[in-house]
């Protein structure tokens, strides 16, 4: 039998093949871990001042793009009267239950402090609404955020 090169070609198939799923692995393994991490205090930011007649309030914060978030801590307070406070991941503004990460039948004065932190990722927001408040209250809530800057590093695709 004549030897038509096909054992020649189909090793080179397999070192090519070989060499893009260890390119592979090496991205994937380089996009789980975040390139930065680093602690975040944002102290006050979720002011929100109800209107007369009003009794709730919401606040919706988002990452920047390439980070995501995992919220350790919320300190919370109301000016007058007792209030409520849910805290969502999800759309800008959204209030449904279904989003509801954490709440606070307590918000006119308590901490909350995640065993578990609340994960927000790039794209989401961090919405934090209250209710049943006083009218005219004033809602705060300051927040302690474990930031990921997320993306591949320099050199991991070589």
């Amino acid at each position: 039998m004549a030897d038509c090169g096909c054992k020649d070609s189909h090793e080179k198939i397999v070192a090519i093949a070989e060499s893009i799923n260890h390119a592979v692995d090496r991205l994937v393994r380089a996009s789980a871990a975040p390139l930065e991490k680093y602690v975040q205090t944002i102290p006050r930011q979720s002011v929100v001042t109800i209107g007369q007649g009003a009794t709730t309030a919401v606040v919706s914060l988002t990452p920047t793009p390439g980070t995501i978030w995992k919220v350790g801590r919320i300190s919370m307070h109301v000016s007058t009267g007792t209030a409520v406070l849910d805290v969502l991941v999800g759309p800008k503004g959204v209030t449904d239950n279904a989003y509801r990460r954490d709440h606070s039948a307590a918000a006119s004065d308590n901490v909350s402090d995640q065993s578990t932190p609340i994960y927000v990722p790039a794209g989401d927001h961090l919405v934090l609404s209250w209710s049943q408040a006083s009218a005219g209250a004033v809602c705060q809530a300051a927040l302690q955020i474990e930031v990921h800057r997320m993306g591949i590093p320099q050199g991991a695709a070589s």
